[in-house]
């Protein structure tokens, strides 16, 4: 399940899963609250120990944006990315003939992701541990 690749490919590339928004990469908080430590079950059955949550900073074609709850799960093999948690949030998340449409509150489509072998993958412009002195947006993914 673990993986020793760490490039920018990966850092970007999440997973739409119904797990919870997951990642292995510390370097992509600019904080995080390492009290937070719930045991997460996979899709796959595998559990995981979290090592921390916080919230992720990306870049989106509509400015920069905030993606609330991201678990530190530093044995990870991919990020992953909640479909619960971007309902919850007042996105809509439909799939159609092997595409994922996700669709922003203000009936905007975000993006359209074609089925990649029996995934889904979004890519997400992360921006390592910086800080902007933007109002967040609580309402990302």
């Amino acid at each position: 399940m673990a993986s020793q690749a760490s490039n920018t490919s990966e850092l970007n590339r999440w997973l739409i899963d119904c797990t919870s928004h997951t990642t292995k990469y510390l370097s992509i908080f600019f904080s995080i609250d390492r009290s937070v430590q719930p045991k997460v079950k996979l899709g796959n059955g595998n559990i995981m120990q979290a090592k921390g949550k916080e919230s992720i900073v990306v870049n989106t074609r509509r400015g920069t944006k905030t993606i609330t709850n991201v678990l530190y799960i530093p044995k990870l093999d991919q990020n992953l990315l909640n479909v619960a948690q971007m309902l919850r949030n007042g996105y809509e998340v439909s799939f159609k003939n092997r595409f994922c449409f996700i669709i922003d509150t203000y009936d905007s489509k975000i993006t359209k992701i074609k089925m990649d072998g029996n995934n889904f993958y979004l890519k997400l412009d992360v921006v390592e541990g910086h800080v902007f002195s933007t109002k967040v947006d609580e309402s990302i993914v």
